[in-house]
């Protein structure tokens, strides 16, 4: 089994719920990757990414903050995380 250094640690961001359930489901089958947690919006995503510093974050595009003084959606990846996808 791979040590905990060697796992990719994710957080998946996407406002469908059942596209973050599909996601989790594929992740989560491979032994090498760890779902920390998920959002559903810019905000709880940008939240959970910092706060779960995970290694790798995937991102929709159109997945907006809630608020205007919310973070943008592309920043919170590439701010918070080595590994990003959008």
């Amino acid at each position: 089994m791979d040590s905990p250094q060697r796992r990719v640690r994710v957080v998946i961001v996407d406002d469908d719920a059942l596209v973050r359930t599909a996601l989790r489901l594929i992740l989560e089958s491979d032994s090498g990757v760890t779902v920390l947690g998920e959002g559903s919006d810019g905000r709880s995503g940008y939240d959970a990414a910092r706060s779960l510093r995970p290694t790798s974050s995937s991102w929709t595009c159109t997945c907006p903050a809630p608020t205007a003084s919310g973070p943008p959606p592309r920043s919170p990846p590439t701010a918070l995380t080595p590994k990003s996808s959008c």
